[in-house]
């Protein structure tokens, strides 16, 4: 429970310094924070200006941390980070990296927030190990709340490595994956992912900028998931065969291709004038509703 507020300039050593749970670090342009010995910052909210420094070279677990990067002149010292459960607030051309953590766990980060956002060129969030995103929090009340994952204005987002995601416990709750573009290429890298699903009854919901090429390659099995598609979007699911639960909404000109999908059951489908959603092995519609208008 300790706040350091560093003014311009300022230099803060604590050579002897192993943990910090709960608290925060706001650094000021050109200050420095020198802690060699530190391996845990957890539960801490770290803020960087222009030219500050973080020197933590043994930090490898900043559980339940905010990490806010808003710069490239800043400098974030850390090990290999094997817990790397925190949100990840990158911008202004700054870049995070450096983890080993397979799973991304966002169940203690919060709500109505994003956990994990790259905006502006240059910046960068690059987690290519983690397999799984566990979002499958359960906050007990009937309100709706989410989680979000959002790269905006050229900043990037490699989640090369996830295979899973894992939506929300309660039904009104949602994870949503807000895909924006850079001539067309999707700013949110899920080459590798596998297979969407819930933890109980809440949704992951995509929400994809207009003009984008998604390609979801890899994509199997899907439930519990919304697909929002703004005008001219194309999404590609090459190797989906069912998705049971969740949405289709396709604006105009909007384009699902998933040639292997065979079911399509208790799944809400509304296509906008010149959409299409090409499933030529669709043989199971069983509890949808299908809305065509056009």
């Amino acid at each position: 429970n300790v706040q350091f507020d560093l003014d311009t300039n300022a230099t803060l050593t604590m050579g002897n310094l192993a943990g910090h749970d709960q608290g925060s670090y706001v650094l000021a342009a050109d200050t420095v924070v020198d802690a060699p010995a530190l391996t845990s910052m957890t539960n801490v909210s770290l803020t960087l200006a222009n030219g500050s420094q973080l020197n933590s070279p043994l930090l490898s677990n900043i559980s339940g941390s905010t990490v806010n990067l808003s710069s490239g002149l800043q400098q974030f010292t850390h090990d290999t980070l094997s817990s790397v459960d925190a949100r990840l607030l990158i911008s202004g051309g700054a870049v995070f990296g450096g983890a080993s953590d397979t799973e991304y766990d966002a169940r203690s980060l919060g709500y109505n927030v994003p956990v994990i956002s790259a905006d502006g060129a240059g910046s960068a969030v690059n987690l290519p190990g983690v397999q799984t995103i566990n979002a499958g929090w359960n906050d007990n009340i009937s309100y709706a709340w989410y989680q979000q994952i959002v790269a905006s204005n050229g900043g990037v987002i490699d989640l090369s490595g996830v295979t899973t995601i894992i939506a929300p416990y309660r039904g009104e709750d949602r994870l949503e994956i807000i895909v924006n573009h850079d001539g067309a290429v999707p700013l949110i890298d899920l080459s590798s992912l596998q297979t969407l699903s819930s933890a109980n009854a809440g949704d992951t919901l995509f929400d994809i900028s207009a003009g984008t090429n998604l390609v979801l390659g890899n994509l199997t099995t899907a439930s519990n998931v919304q697909f929002d598609l703004a005008t001219n979007v194309t999404l590609t699911m090459g190797n989906l065969t069912s998705h049971d639960l969740g949405s289709y909404v396709l604006a105009a000109d909007a384009v699902v291709d998933a040639p292997v999908l065979a079911s399509l059951t208790n799944v809400s489908l509304t296509l906008a004038d010149g959409s299409h959603l090409n499933s030529p092995l669709l043989s199971n519609i069983s509890g949808s509703t299908v809305n065509l208008s056009s």
